[in-house]
């Protein structure tokens, strides 16, 4: 154990059999609870952005190909499987196609009336989201070459419209002339995405080619899962290039739409959610440094007899400087400790029971998120001890003007 290391320890052993400053209580309590904020903060929103992906990918997909005229309307023009096919060949990122066709309509029962957008899926469709979503019921099969009556509709719909699983359900579409289709609710389910389910009911992809006079090879639409997203802006380029290719040499007429370009309101909420985070981060982080200051501040001004002893017997500034810094140190990691401990803690609890509530209309969720990094975690605690410890580096500057004869003759 070196020399400055020793003191400092002598000298906390010393401060814990006596009454301890209030100051250093204050710093340590404020350390405690800004590592305890951070944590929680970097927590809620990894686990708040890892959430909102996965229901936003898990309805939709990473990216859409879709007609070059197409806008935000549910009245759309078809693609040609054939088209899609020539520029999504050789893009190996892409793991998965999946077909569908929309069409907007109106949902009625006696006493209700609901708008609605039939989005039709085949036997290609991936049903891991819904089945993780389903309240009641089963998801439809579509495997069979006949038209199946199965739906599944939102619980908000449901709600709605007053209707459970095993009822009928009859659809009206504008059209010349107006159609339409009575469907069976084989399940029901709840995103907690108000934008999806006040609206979407998922069927039989035959059902909304017949309604839109389409072949059985032309979509609304493909939707591409990629195997790694972080990729897909790049693939979205790529396929945008392709697509402005052919449709330079009318051959078709696609455009590649990513889901953050689709939900951009929703992806963009969540920058300026991490952007908080940092600057709330930033000013925790700066008020902890603050609040150590001012206790070695007191801790070198109640020790001034001390420093003037050490002095005296031959210590030097930088050797009386390390064993302060010691000291701090101390201090911070006591703080980051317990800080660690009561953070961990309330997450754990919080990704366990769910106990703090969210209104799901609002935050797409029903209660606040929590992801558990590692690498956040050791980041964010060498971080707070780097900085803070080298912030203290400036009150010790004080030490070097302190001199012994005076401190000495003055006790």
């Amino acid at each position: 154990m070196s020399f400055p290391h020793f003191i400092a320890k002598r000298l906390s052993v010393s401060s814990s059999k006596h009454k301890k400053l209030p100051i250093v209580d204050i710093a340590t309590g404020g350390i405690i609870l800004g590592t305890c904020i951070m944590l929680l903060s970097i927590f809620i929103v990894l686990g708040y952005r890892q959430a909102i992906y996965t229901k936003i990918l898990g309805f939709n997909r990473h990216i859409d190909i879709v007609n070059f005229d197409n806008n935000s309307s549910y009245q759309t023009t078809p693609v040609k499987a054939t088209d899609v096919k020539s520029i999504t060949k050789n893009i190996k990122a892409i793991m998965k196609q999946e077909p569908y066709a929309i069409i907007g309509g109106v949902a009625s029962t006696d006493e209700e009336t609901e708008a609605i957008v039939l989005k039709g899926v085949n036997e290609n469709y991936d049903w891991t989201f819904m089945r993780e979503h389903i309240v009641e019921g089963v998801t439809p099969n579509f495997i069979s070459e006949k038209k199946s009556n199965e739906i599944l509709i939102s619980q908000t719909l449901a709600n709605r419209l007053k209707l459970s699983v095993g009822d009928k359900l009859y659809t009206h579409y504008l059209q010349q002339p107006p159609r339409s289709r009575a469907f069976k609710i084989a399940g029901v389910y709840n995103t907690g995405v108000a934008d999806f389910d006040k609206l979407f009911i998922l069927g039989d992809i035959k059902h909304v080619q017949k309604l839109n006079k389409w072949d059985e090879n032309q979509y609304s639409g493909v939707s591409l899962t990629l195997k790694d997203f972080d990729q897909q802006q790049e693939i979205t380029n790529k396929l945008q290039q392709k697509a402005t290719i052919a449709l330079s040499k009318n051959e078709s007429h696609l455009k590649a739409v990513s889901a953050k370009r689709r939900f951009a309101h929703i992806f963009d909420w969540l920058d300026i959610m991490n952007m908080n985070v940092k600057i709330v981060l930033f000013l925790i982080v700066i008020v902890s440094a603050f609040n150590m200051i001012s206790a070695l501040l007191v801790i070198i001004l109640e020790k001034t007899r001390h420093i003037g002893v050490l002095k005296a017997l031959g210590t030097d500034n930088n050797m009386l400087r390390k064993i302060f810094l010691y000291k701090a140190a101390y201090i911070i990691g006591k703080g980051l400790f317990w800080g660690n401990i009561i953070g961990i803690s309330l997450a754990v609890l919080q990704q366990k029971f769910g106990f703090i509530r969210l209104n799901p209309e609002t935050y797409y969720l029903t209660s606040v998120p929590i992801k558990i990094d590692l690498f956040a975690w050791l980041f964010l605690n060498i971080g707070v001890l780097v900085v803070t410890t080298c912030i203290m580096i400036f009150p010790t500057i004080l030490i070097t003007r302190i001199a012994p004869a005076k401190v000495i003759r003055f006790e």
